[in-house]
């Protein structure tokens, strides 16, 4: 009786775990117990976007611009075109003037800013005035989302519960039903997808790829594609 009883629960085992149902379900002898993971997906618009913007010493016909002439043209168009200008920092706090040399007997120095604006039609005002100050040195560097952490917190939520869904489900169909939680374990949900869609820009800017980010040159027309963001929690329930 005893090593029948052992082979039952062998067979019950190699049933469970066979890979049409995607998740296990396990027998012992005394805690029998389901493993599932419940996973959900988002798509968020950004609202944080972050425009990296360097103004570098330049010449027109002849006579140097400076940098503080530059930053005075830039923050009034700013301010003209309804741009809140406390979301306009120093790219680095510690930082101010870059010196970069340009020949044997030439510096030129240069400074960059980090404007933070909400959306996408923001966006599209910022380049139309850099274009018209003619203030190439600019892109996107990132975007994100205000409530980033609440979002992500439902989101586990949601997930658990889908869990405890699946295994309700899953169960009923044996005559089995779904017990207290045995272990609960959030996988690596840190990563999302962000993009933006290439639009050409009037001149004939196209958008280019950086290290740091998105370099889009000069454009007045941007569409953001949706963040993509998911939250997968993994649950061993036991079972009743």
């Amino acid at each position: 009786m005893y090593y029948m009883k052992k082979s039952l629960v062998a067979i019950i085992l190699l049933f469970a775990m066979h890979p049409v149902w995607g998740q296990a379900i396990a027998v012992t002898e005394d805690k029998p117990y389901i493993d599932v993971t419940g996973v959900v997906e988002k798509e968020l618009v950004p609202d944080e976007i972050y425009i990296r913007i360097t103004l570098q010493e330049k010449y027109d016909k002849r006579e140097k611009v400076g940098i503080e002439v530059q930053e005075e043209q830039m923050m009034t168009a700013f301010k003209d075109a309804g741009i809140h200008l406390n979301n306009l920092y120093l790219a680095d706090a510690d930082a101010g003037y870059v010196r970069i040399k340009r020949s044997k007997d030439e510096v030129l120095t240069s400074k960059t800013f980090t404007l933070m604006v909400s959306q996408v039609k923001e966006v599209a005002r910022v380049f139309l005035e850099l274009d018209k100050l003619d203030i190439r040195n600019a892109g996107i560097q990132r975007v994100d989302y205000s409530a980033m952490d609440s979002i992500r917190k439902v989101m586990r939520i949601e997930a658990i519960k889908a869990a405890r869904a699946k295994s309700d489900y899953l169960l009923a169909a044996i005559g089995q039903q779904t017990g207290k939680a045995l272990i609960v374990q959030e996988r690596d949900n840190s990563g999302f997808d962000q993009g933006i869609v290439n639009v050409q820009h009037k001149s004939g800017y196209q958008e280019q790829h950086s290290e740091n980010g998105y370099n889009l040159g000069l454009r007045d027309d941007l569409r953001f594609e949706k963040m993509k963001l998911s939250a997968s929690v993994y649950v061993r329930f036991q079972i009743h």
